[in-house]
């Protein structure tokens, strides 16, 4: 603020201290504030408040500056952005609003009662002088009489900040002042304070250049500022620096090679000895088909092969060669048909093709059922390797090829990690859990049989080697690049 509009404030303070007789009478030269010494108080404040930026910064000078011209206990600043809004506490002497309170287990309390009786100080509209042995004969301030209780205060003065356009915009209270001329400078600097709080919350700025000040201002000296371009420089080069370059992918665990065991032959289910999740040996015997039925068979064929043979051995007899000959035929053919049935009789047990896992088919709940021919069974996979199917995203295929290093770990053992290396890439892309992604492979020994059939995870596969700010930040660019061509 500039000397011409300070200087009404300067006359008004002048004229604030000539007190008469009947104001000086009975009071000390200590307790009486000189003339002098409120206009190089004024003068200093105003000073102080302009090397300020932000209203809250200002607020904690005006509070603190305030306590010690005045020699006061406690100074409370409250602000509003409007007439109507509500009030809210910028400034307290006695602890501090933004860090851990000092002595005050009881914080929001307090400062809604603060809150309460800034906004009855903005409600009256005029100063309040309250003493402890004069009580108010005003009435409306149950709120200024429970905040003097709750400090345990003999006397405060609040002084309500009016400013012209917009009504009261805020409240000064200073708590046991110990002059009696604080009323008068107070009375007098309420307008230049008001008028100085306005300003600043006007022209305060933004977070930006908030942060761009605070910069600038820890930074103002040249050597600073050398270290400061020495550091940007190092980070530009460290970005340039190559580095390898990783694709995170999900995974998931097949066998290689899956064995389905099917029904020789129709007939019913007898016995079910495995489901799955079992490990079985090659040769075990996983499930018996009923007998019964082939041996009725095989009764009633045999029958009709000793019969053919009887009827052949007639018609040769009677010489009726064209006769025994079909009668040979017929015999040969239920011959056949007894041998197949004492096969499948021989042939009652399925057996393992292979050793492994059973990794589906359960019939334990189906013993009696009959079973056609073909119709699976069981599906086995060996346990002593596993293929690892990788699921590598469209946008970083262009980064994968055979011969890379994977790391993999499950999620069902995410501490015991596998080293592999790709062996080979589908060049055709597949829908996998809603997504579209290119299958590459790994091998991996299971010789513990820690890793099972559709186990997942995840899966680092180590790349080409990039720069680090390439590494960092390629997918966003090409993100925002994308959107831009939208």
């Amino acid at each position: 603020m500039n000397n011409t509009s300070f200087s009404p404030i300067a006359d008004n303070l002048l004229e604030s201290f000539h007190p008469g007789p009947t104001c000086t009478s009975g009071l000390s030269s200590s307790d009486v504030m000189s003339e002098n010494e409120a206009l190089a108080a004024a003068i200093e404040l105003n000073s102080q408040l302009d090397q300020a930026d932000r209203l809250q910064d200002a607020a904690g000078i005006l509070a603190d500056r305030l306590a010690d011209i005045v020699l006061a206990d406690r100074v409370c600043i409250l602000w509003r952005t409007g007439d109507t809004s509500p009030m809210r506490l910028l400034a307290d002497t006695t602890f501090d609003l933004h860090g851990s309170p000092r002595d005050r287990p009881n914080v929001q309390a307090e400062i809604a009662e603060t809150i309460a009786a800034g906004e009855e100080i903005a409600v009256i509209g005029e100063r309040i002088d309250w003493h402890s042995d004069r009580p108010s004969r005003r009435g409306g301030t149950l709120a200024i009489e429970q905040f003097a209780r709750s400090t345990q205060s003999q006397s405060l003065i609040a002084i309500p900040l009016i400013d012209d356009g917009d009504g009261c915009r805020g409240v000064l209270i200073v708590v046991e002042p110990r002059s009696d001329s604080v009323s008068r400078f107070l009375d007098a600097m309420a307008p230049l304070l008001t008028g100085r709080l306005v300003a600043i919350e006007r022209l305060q700025p933004g977070r930006l250049e908030t942060l761009w000040r605070s910069i600038t201002r820890s930074t103002v000296s040249p050597a600073r500022w050398r270290m400061m371009a020495i550091a940007v420089v190092m980070f530009v080069a460290f970005l340039f620096m190559p580095a390898t370059y990783s694709v995170s992918v999900p995974l998931e665990l097949q066998p290689v090679m899956r064995r389905y065991v099917a029904v020789p032959f129709d007939g019913p289910l007898k016995k079910c000895r495995v489901r799955p999740g079992d490990v079985v040996a090659q040769g075990e015997v996983l499930a018996e088909i009923d007998p019964r039925e082939i041996q009725y068979e095989l009764v009633g064929v045999r029958s009709q092969w000793e019969q053919a043979e009887q009827a052949r051995k007639g018609r040769i007899a009677e010489h009726d060669f064209a006769a025994g000959q079909l009668a040979e035929l017929e015999s040969r053919r239920l011959k056949s048909q007894t041998q197949r049935l004492i096969e499948r009789q021989t042939n009652l047990e399925i057996k393992s093709p292979v050793a492994g896992m059973i990794v589906s088919g359960d019939w334990r709940s189906s013993e009696g059922m009959p079973l056609s021919r073909g119709e699976t069974l069981f599906e086995v996979a060996p346990l002593d390797e596993m293929i690892v199917q990788l699921w590598i995203p469209e946008s970083e295929i262009a980064y994968v090829r055979t011969g890379m290093t994977v790391r993999i770990a499950t999620h069902a053992d995410p501490d015991q990690q596998h080293v592999g290396t790709i062996e080979h890439v589908h060049p055709r892309a597949e829908i996998r859990d809603h997504d579209n992604v290119f299958v590459a492979e790994v091998r991996l020994p299971n010789r513990d049989n820690r890793l099972q059939p559709g186990m997942r995870g995840r899966g680092k596969i180590y790349s080409d080697q990039y720069a680090i700010g390439w590494n960092w930040f390629h997918r966003p660019w090409y993100a925002l690049r994308d959107w831009v061509r939208w």
